[in-house]
């Protein structure tokens, strides 16, 4: 009698990939196509051996889409069923840095840059379509936010180097530390030795015969 695996208990295949996203006027989300079956999906990718799922999902954004990314925060996990048994993907939002510089994979027929609601629309697995709708067109909103901090040049230049100091000492902020519940403990125990050290002092003085 042949045995039967069963699906749901073979081990999960491992992935991760990026929801990346063009910063600008209308942020644009990057999806692409697949080669085998012309799907339009997420670009993501299986980890390879003792490779971290933040380092997967790196590599395979940046083979897929051909743009290096800046990995932003941590998104959450989808898992489906796949003919070869159970997927699990781990998803970063990322914002590329900039145009595409490498060349795509070969298992990726084609990269589209789309808005937020066009690129919902447009994924073929219902999986990854819910994701990225519950995930909300305001996470590209927060991309671009993000992305806009950086400083312009005229703020790069104006900034001080390491250890330059400007005007007299007494104009420079003062920067406040806050002490952190050791050092207080510490200077408490010092005040209370100090305090007994001069009740000794006192009582040793008093008890001395004059002379």
């Amino acid at each position: 009698m042949k045995t039967r695996w069963v699906k749901s208990f073979a081990s999960p295949i491992m992935a991760a990939g990026g929801i990346v996203v063009a910063p600008g006027k209308t942020p644009l989300v990057a999806i692409v196509q697949r080669r085998k079956d012309d799907r339009w999906v997420l670009p993501k990718g299986k980890l390879k051996s003792r490779e971290s799922a933040l380092a997967a999902a790196q590599r395979e954004v940046r083979e897929e889409t051909g743009h290096r990314v800046a990995v932003q925060d941590y998104l959450g996990v989808v898992s489906y069923d796949t003919s070869d048994g159970p997927k699990i993907v781990q998803f970063w939002r990322m914002r590329s840095l900039g145009s595409a510089d490498h060349r795509l994979m070969r298992d990726i027929k084609a990269v589209k840059w789309l808005p937020f609601e066009a690129a919902v629309a447009r994924l073929n697995l219902p999986v990854e379509r819910a994701f990225l709708a519950h995930i909300g067109e305001d996470s590209l909103r927060l991309t671009r936010q993000r992305s806009s901090r950086r400083p312009t040049k005229l703020q790069t230049e104006a900034r001080p180097t390491v250890g330059a100091r400007k005007g007299p000492v007494s104009e420079q902020p003062r920067r406040k530390i806050r002490p952190t519940p050791d050092t207080l403990a510490t200077k408490s125990m010092f005040r209370r030795l100090f305090s007994r050290l001069q009740v000794s002092k006192h009582a040793s003085k008093a008890d001395t015969p004059l002379c």
